[in-house]
């Protein structure tokens, strides 16, 4: 339990609070921007460096969440006892230079590592924004606060997303375009190029944030490994059933992320540029809904039933992802396609939308970075096996059988299935819980 009781006065909040939120939307759109340029990417890097599908998918998947996976918990403490500004900084100038690398990647192996290095940079990110967001704002404010910076993030990933399939498709109609000595490079290279140029400058920006006093601390000592492992021993069936929740629907939702513009371009015959665009559109109008729609439930919920009443709604939402993803047997276009996945991320983003605010209400201060890492640690794992799953799949069936399309619907609708039943187990199980901080 926290040592004091916070009022609203002792948070900084107000204008220079929101600036730090705007800050951390861009910081969050370049990292998304950095990871998601290589799904728009698939068929030129198979092509020039003879991948198959199921090394495409421990690219994205895998390479990315591994050592993301095995650094969370570590930056989580720092981002719980160090300065937390200076270590986004460095995550972000890792993973730009990273990115950066990538063009200029001969083989499967050396861009294998280059994205593992992406993944490490981008670990940094959400236990620090977690952390800092409840510092700068008092509980009343935070499912707000946190909402306005994952709709900020969705809206500028969701439109460099569709302006990254018009760069890719204008660099691939002519090397000249870019009038400069790289274009002799394949236009996927120069697509890594450009992507990573960012970093410095949003390095500059987060030299204006500054570190807030740490409010919300723990009663007791929490420095050591012992005091997590106690906290989290205490605490493990309301955290852990909700982190694998979280996890699993991770699990469906970067199998959209890797694979649906190559389902777009390969089974309904689109192009690149109009794969990306549609994409880009379909994530901002449905992930940006669902994270509007969040705000208000979740706060609604918070107020009647307190930490149960924010897993409830997410329980609800699963369970109408798992509903659209059952129509998808009757998919008959890209545009049906586009409907449909649209409709599933609408309820996705709006578990997405409420997760910071209920990691935030199940942990004090010193273990919020923490517990956000090992959301990120177990979600990894999730978000490398989906991606892995459909690629080795595609290479390993009959076509004639079951196409790229089948093998993406059919493995979304099984983790929706998980996700909604770990959910409604999540809700029971923080009922049972004395509830934590406030949120």
């Amino acid at each position: 339990m926290a040592s004091a009781a916070w009022q609203d006065d002792d948070f900084p909040g107000g204008r220079y609070a929101w600036y730090v939120v705007f800050v951390f939307i861009l910081c969050v759109l370049f990292s998304f921007v950095d990871r998601q340029i290589l799904s728009l990417l698939v068929e030129p890097i198979q092509r020039d460096l003879g991948l198959t599908d199921t090394q495409f998918g421990i690219l994205q998947g895998f390479s990315f969440s591994f050592l993301h996976a095995v650094v969370s918990l570590p930056l989580g403490w720092l981002a719980d006892h160090r300065n937390r500004r200076n270590l986004l900084m460095a995550g972000v100038a890792a993973w730009a230079l990273a990115t950066g690398l990538c063009a200029v990647a001969q083989s499967y192996e050396q861009l294998l590592v280059l994205r593992i290095c992406v993944g490490i940079g981008e670990a940094t990110v959400v236990p620090v924004v977690y952390s800092m967001i409840a510092d700068y704002f008092p509980p009343r404010q935070r499912i707000t606060a946190n909402v306005v910076y994952h709709i900020g993030a969705l809206i500028g990933a969701s439109l460099a997303l569709a302006l990254g399939g018009l760069l890719v498709d204008l660099l691939g109609r002519s090397a000249a375009a870019c009038g400069w000595a790289l274009c002799g490079w394949a236009p996927w290279r120069l697509s890594f190029l450009v992507v990573s140029l960012p970093g410095p400058l949003i390095c500059l920006l987060l030299l204006t944030v500054r570190e807030p006093p740490r409010r919300e601390r723990a009663a007791q000592a929490a420095g050591s490994a012992a005091a997590t492992w106690t906290f989290l021993r205490d605490r493990w069936k309301p955290i852990g059933s909700v982190i694998l929740a979280i996890a699993v629907g991770g699990f469906s939702v970067n199998i959209v992320a890797t694979w649906f513009p190559a389902v777009l371009v390969r089974v309904h015959g689109w192009d690149i540029a109009t794969a990306g665009v549609w994409f880009g559109v379909m994530l901002g109008v449905s992930s940006i809904s669902g994270a509007a729609l969040s705000a208000p439930l979740g706060a609604w919920a918070l107020r009647r039933h307190g930490i149960p009443g924010l897993v409830l709604v997410m329980a609800g939402a699963s369970a109408f992802a798992l509903l659209v993803a059952s129509l998808a047997v009757f998919i008959r276009s890209g545009g049906d396609a586009v409907a449909n996945v649209g409709l599933q991320f609408f309820g996705m983003f709006v578990i997405s939308g409420l997760t910071a605010s209920l990691l935030q209400g199940l942990a004090p201060n010193e273990f919020r970075g923490q517990v956000a890492a090992l959301n990120q640690l177990v979600g990894a794992v999730f978000l490398g096996i989906g991606p892995v799953m459909v690629g080795y799949l595609s290479d390993r069936l009959d076509p004639a059988r079951a196409d790229l399309g089948d093998i993406f619907s059919g493995t979304i609708w099984l983790g929706l299935v998980l996700t909604t039943l770990l959910f409604w187990v999540a809700v029971r199980l923080n009922r049972a819980a004395a509830r934590p901080v406030a949120a």
